[in-house]
This record gives structure tokens, C-alpha cells and sequence, in this order.
């Protein structure tokens, strides 16, 4: 979906040397809805035609889980840095299930940032070799 979007858009750009978001004719940005994500496109005639496609239980509940993993950091301040790192490896892996490939390596750069004692470390073997795996999916 995000692939034919953004071709509609260059290819809108192109032609009008804008992204028409107003008037005749436009496109509307794209949304993602509880069951769909979808955009709309009105032509010069005013004819509208609503581009989508339903989304599955796993994406949607991947795109709850970014939602949540991204509330929870807006309230991050008092967690432990243990906590935090669990936290970034799971968003990690959902990002990269997402195929959002960049937003992964992103996380995964957060992660290696943060500093933890040896007592941590043993504690975390198992988000450590997540985190190990993921950065080797993504080579």
C-alpha cells in the first residue's frame, strides 16, 4: 500500500509540480483505520476513488503494539534502563515485522546506547541475542 501511494503522489507531483492535498484534483494522506488503511483520489471531474486494503489480525495488533511501545516511552523517564532496553528490542522486532527496516535500525542504534552494569547483562541474555539477531536480519 505504501509503495502505490507514494507513486501516485511522485507521479501527481510530476505532473502538477505539487502534491494536490486541496481543490481538483487531489489526494488525501493515508490513513490507517482499526480494519483498513486506505487514501482517496478525486480527479479533475470530481470523481473520487478510494484506494485500500484490510488489514490482517497481526497488523493490526503490530500497529497497536508500535502505538503502545511509543506511549510508553513518552512516560519513560522513572523506568530502569533494564526496562528500557527490554522495551527498544521489542519495538525493534516489531518494526522489522512491520518492514519498516529503517525505524529498526534506528531503535537498534537507541539500544546499543544504553549502558548497563555486568549484573544487567547476564540478566538481559536473551534480549541481548534478540537484538543480535535482528541486527543480522537486517544485513
Amino acid at each position: 500500500m505504501d509503495s502505490i501511494y507514494q507513486e501516485i503522489k511522485n507521479n501527481l507531483k510530476k505532473a502538477y509540480g505539487r502534491i494536490p492535498v486541496k481543490g481538483l484534483p487531489r489526494i488525501s494522506r493515508l490513513n490507517t483505520l482499526t480494519e483498513d488503511r486506505r487514501f482517496n483520489i478525486t480527479d479533475c471531474s470530481g470523481n473520487t476513488i478510494m484506494v485500500g486494503h484490510k488489514l490482517d489480525k497481526a497488523e493490526n495488533s503490530n500497529r497497536e503494539l508500535v502505538e503502545e511501545s511509543t506511549s510508553f516511552e513518552k512516560h519513560s523517564e522513572n523506568i530502569s534502563e533494564e526496562l528500557r532496553f527490554k522495551a527498544l528490542v521489542l519495538k525493534a522486532g516489531i518494526a522489522v515485522s512491520m518492514e519498516k527496516i529503517d525505524i529498526a535500525k534506528e531503535i537498534l542504534s537507541q539500544v546499543r546506547q544504553i549502558s548497563l552494569d555486568d549484573k544487567s547483562r547476564l540478566e538481559l541474555t536473551n534480549e541481548f541475542k534478540r537484538a543480535s539477531d535482528i541486527e543480522k536480519s537486517l544485513l
